[in-house]
């Protein structure tokens, strides 16, 4: 019905049914809702605000069909295209449950459905799973269920691991509230981008072992480690990110009730005991033996993937694949990847090893050695008997041989072979760093990071570096990422000339961080995804806004191309000090507004934006849009001389 379905009008689409019972029914491109239907379920479901609510008459005037309405509320942010198209549909029943508003779906796998979701009673967002009906299909497993979550919800807090906060039934459905991640899988990660950097695939591996070693301290096996179940979130110029193991405690659910052909993953979806990909050879014949010695076989298969971008095992048919689990060798690592470290290589075989008793016996072990592997030590050379023979016949002459010469020269020792010392590799950069986007502010150090969802009067960073950095700096840059709920992450990175000494002034320019600029700023760089940008490096034509005050439309500076008739890069700040609010970077030779942070006070209405905005006026002023966009992020770096 929007976005990528408006593509595809006329055209029927199979749509995996949200209800529990996981039905397939078929929609045209077209509204079942009537537009009475559409604003009446708005108006009775907790999907919008007091506010927004409000606007919906006013709305419904210039957008009177579901179709255009639907297509502007998502413009807005206001729904997901999920919602839309759940409301369009006439399925708006299904975007409540209990006290969980349905926000957008994440994804499916072996246990079930996950939804985005936002919990009303807690006021928190959480990642809603509905279990497959036919996982829980008697009493006993549903009773095991709800054992395996109260202990998985019991489990002391750890970074590495995705907290449970809730489970229950709605009608026949069984569900598990959890932590919500924004990040990305390893899978989906390594499928981007490629096999990892071998120190990343090293930290990622040996975060998950910690978060099973807290796992297996207090008595649960995993029993389904893979890619696809560690999210990696966070991350910074200097720091890979931390990885998060997901559905502790689930995989239990497979296999008692289920004849053995459906307990593998199959080209048809069936259900399966862990996924063969990544299934230590004991769980494979019998699944009550994995024990967490099982869930380090796994997460050797899972670094071979890291590292190679496949499975050690993978290819041919399920039964092949058993098979090399079970009597094949893994491959040699250095086929796949010549620059893998000798040291390594036997840590990631004892990982792989067929016989748990071979295999290291606890996580910690893992960490251990994927924290300081053992170097082998040099090989001795044996020296040939016949050399040393001969050596102590040349001692034994030697007086002789002075004898009857004259002196020479004592020959010159063996020479000792030195190796050149390696410079250590950079670290490679996080998935969600700065520099793994544009690679010059590799060069960089952060200073500041906001979660925009944040803006409020007086700002708390969520990383606050400044007191950390004592070197000058002669240059600042500025990243930003927005993204609504169902594009791209829009970006931009721009840096420039450092226009001040002062890291207190170079963030949000709140009135205690003391910042007043409106000034040329020289040199700029620029890097964006956004069309239209003017990108580059040596722009000309820089300018900035930086202030906590009103500002009305005077060019008192005489900024080139600024248009006195509406706000754009030649706004001048009046009284009062704390006022609007204006945080903008202009490359006014382009015309161009690169983005804006203005009127952070007002929390969710603030103005927010990259490039020009097409309505209104261009720096974004009085535009109330933070609340369209469900990530933004703001980043400041500087670069020390």
């Amino acid at each position: 019905m929007f976005g990528e379905d408006r593509e595809r009008a006329e055209t029927e689409v199979k749509l995996t049914a949200f209800s529990p019972h996981a039905a397939i029914w078929k929609v045209r491109i077209m509204a079942l809702a009537t537009i009475a239907d559409f604003v009446s379920a708005l108006q009775s479901l907790p999907l919008l605000s007091a506010d927004q609510k409000d606007q919906l008459p006013a709305l419904l005037q210039q957008y009177p069909d579901v179709k255009s309405l639907g297509e502007e509320l998502i413009r807005l942010g206001w729904l997901t295209s999920f919602q839309g198209n759940r409301l369009a549909n006439g399925k708006s029943h299904e975007l409540v449950l209990g006290q969980y508003v349905i926000i957008d779906r994440l994804g499916e796998g072996g246990t079930g459905q996950v939804f985005k979701a936002w919990h009303s009673g807690f006021a928190r967002l959480v990642a809603l799973k509905l279990l497959r009906p036919e996982l829980v299909a008697d009493s006993e497993t549903v009773s095991r269920f709800y054992r395996e979550i109260n202990v998985t919800g019991q489990l002391p807090a750890h970074p590495n691991l995705i907290a449970a906060f809730d489970s229950g039934q709605f009608g026949t459905a069984h569900f598990l509230a959890m932590e919500y991640v924004e990040g990305t899988d390893l899978e989906h990660l390594v499928k981007r981008i490629g096999p990892l950097a071998i120190e990343q695939a090293c930290e990622f591996t040996r975060q998950a072992a910690l978060g099973l070693q807290h796992a297996h301290q207090h008595g649960l096996v995993h029993r389904d480690i893979k890619p696809s179940n560690m999210i990696v979130s966070g991350g910074s110029d200097a720091e890979p990110g931390t990885v998060k193991l997901l559905d502790l405690g689930l995989a239990r659910l497979h296999g008692d009730n289920h004849p053995r052909e459906n307990t593998f993953m199959t080209s048809d979806g069936s259900v399966t005991l862990g996924t063969v990909d990544y299934q230590a050879p004991e769980q494979a014949l019998d699944f009550h033996r994995a024990d967490i010695r099982s869930d380090i076989y796994s997460l050797g298969c899972t670094v071979f993937f890291l590292l190679t971008g496949k499975p050690p095992f993978g290819g041919g048919s399920l039964a092949v694949k058993l098979m090399r689990h079970q009597e094949a060798e893994p491959p040699d690592l250095k086929e796949f990847r010549p620059d893998v470290p000798d040291e390594l290589i036997p840590v990631v075989a004892k990982m792989l090893a067929k016989n748990p008793a071979d295999r290291y016996q606890t996580p910690d072990e893992v960490v251990a050695a994927l924290s300081s592997p053992k170097r082998p030590e040099p090989r001795r050379r044996r020296r040939p008997r016949l050399l040393v023979v001969a050596a102590v016949g040349a001692i034994l002459l030697l007086p002789l041989f002075i004898l009857a010469r004259p002196s020479a020269p004592s020959p010159d020792p063996d020479p000792i072979e030195v190796k050149p010392v390696e410079k250590p590799k950079p670290r490679p950069p996080a998935p969600d760093s700065v520099e793994a986007t544009v690679p010059e502010a590799r060069e960089y150090q952060l200073v500041y990071d906001l979660n925009l969802a944040r803006l409020a009067k007086d700002i708390v960073y969520d990383e606050d570096r400044h007191t950390r950095i004592t070197k000058p700096f002669d240059r600042i840059a500025y990243f930003i990422e927005l993204r609504r709920a169902e594009s791209e992450v829009q970006y931009l990175y721009v840096s420039m000339a450092a226009f001040t000494t002062d890291l207190k002034k170079i963030g949000v320019p709140t009135v205690s961080s003391g910042a007043s600029f409106q000034m040329n700023v020289a040199n700029m760089s620029v890097v964006s995804n956004v069309s239209g940008i003017v990108t580059g490096t040596g722009i000309t034509g820089g300018n900035i806004e930086f202030w906590p005050n009103n500002y009305g439309p005077v060019n008192a500076r005489n900024v080139p191309n600024a248009d006195p008739s509406k706000h754009d890069f030649g706004d001048q700040m009046t009284p009062p000090q704390d006022g609007h609010g204006c945080m903008q970077v202009h490359n006014h030779n382009a015309k161009q507004t690169l983005f804006a942070v203005n009127n952070w006070r007002s929390g969710n209405k603030a103005e927010i934006g990259i490039g020009n905005n097409p309505k209104g006026h261009p720096d974004w002023t009085f535009t109330g849009t933070a609340s369209n966009y469900r990530i933004k992020r703001l980043r400041v770096l500087v670069r020390c001389n």
